[in-house]
């Protein structure tokens, strides 16, 4: 038992920083697949963007970046 003990303690710890890179890479993904989108949206509609763009980021973001809306 004690050996089993062992080596969940030192797998578990990998699981978990495993787990959250597959988050990470996730995220990433998504963020990109959002940006192609958008520059797609951008190329058809004579370089506008949409106009309910602004609602996507939180308003601490735009007061950080000095964006008004």
């Amino acid at each position: 038992i004690a050996i089993i003990a062992i080596l969940a303690a030192i797998l578990v710890p990998n699981f978990i920083r495993a787990r959250a890179q597959g988050l990470l890479t996730s995220c990433k993904s998504n963020l990109k697949n959002i940006a192609t989108a958008l520059e797609m949206y951008s190329t058809d509609s004579a370089g506008r963007y949409p106009s309910g763009l602004g609602t996507l980021a939180p308003n601490y973001l735009k007061q950080g970046l000095g964006w008004s809306y």
